[in-house]
């Protein structure tokens, strides 16, 4: 974040607030702030908004960049409507616009896709899903780890919705794709087999969410090391695991690994 307060305050004084370069610095930022504090990333993209607007007109993709950052942020605030309006209009922008990013289109897409899930308009956001997977296996081809992600997005999606064998099938075909194009130890391999044991877990298949979850948590271990909090809180979830199944002297040392390292 410093760096970014810094870069922001050179290019403000060194070319103006107005200037394209400063307008994509604070959409930049604001990116990085999404998560932390909202309320200044919101500010940030509406002023990079203005600025871009001002300078290229809004259909420009950078603009419908920062459009549906807006979009998404009025998700987050659970604003559905007017997430719904800034997302259509920088997804049907992009689509007409000419050398507009694939990556930046299919985020909109996903993001307006998830808006209409959560207005419960489910058939139309099944289908942004899809034309928005098979953009990228079109520009891709179908074994690119950006169209394991834009599985995982469907499957999540699916879940959701109570689609157990979609969304099952969706990680599964993921789960494939990165594994050939990673290797079966990359830390996306790891995600990927712990959403399919989470979803097998709740649907009672548990001897197949207990094998995926061990895989998954040793890929974790050997990525992140063994005194990271997420692993922590994955033993816990494996623990809980043998709760369920009855096995509870397998549980425990998972139990008392986990709260050893969450007390580090």
């Amino acid at each position: 974040e410093p760096l970014w307060e810094d870069l922001l305050n050179l290019a403000d004084r060194s070319l103006g607030p107005g200037h394209p370069f400063p307008a994509g610095v604070r959409a930049n930022f604001a990116v990085s702030l999404s998560e932390v504090d909202p309320i200044r990333a919101r500010r940030l993209n509406e002023e990079a908004y203005d600025a871009l607007v001002r300078v290229y007109g809004p259909a420009h993709p950078r603009c419908l960049w920062v459009l549906s950052n807006l979009g998404e942020a009025a998700l987050r605030e659970g604003d559905v409507a007017v997430a719904e309006t800034r997302l259509r209009e920088a997804v049907n922008g992009l689509e007409r616009a000419p050398g507009a990013p694939p990556s930046i289109l299919y985020a909109a897409r996903r993001s307006l896709a998830q808006c209409l899930s959560e207005k419960g308009a489910t058939e139309e956001a099944r289908k942004l899903f899809t034309v928005a997977l098979a953009a990228q296996e079109g520009l891709n081809g179908p074994v690119h780890p950006q169209v394991a992600s834009a599985l995982t997005d469907f499957g999540e999606f699916l879940r959701r919705e109570g689609d157990v064998a979609g969304a099952s099938t969706a990680f599964e075909r993921a789960l494939a794709i990165r594994e050939k194009a990673l290797g079966p130890e990359h830390p996306d391999v790891g995600d990927t087999l712990f959403a399919l044991a989470d979803l097998e877990a709740v649907t009672g298949r548990l001897e197949a969410a207990r094998g995926h979850f061990r895989s998954a948590i040793a890929i974790e271990e050997k990525a992140r090391g063994p005194d990271d909090p997420n692993f922590a809180t994955n033993l816990d979830n494996l623990a809980a695991l043998y709760a369920q199944m009855g096995r509870h002297a397998d549980a425990e040392p998972l139990v008392m690994r986990a709260l050893a390292i969450e007390e580090k």
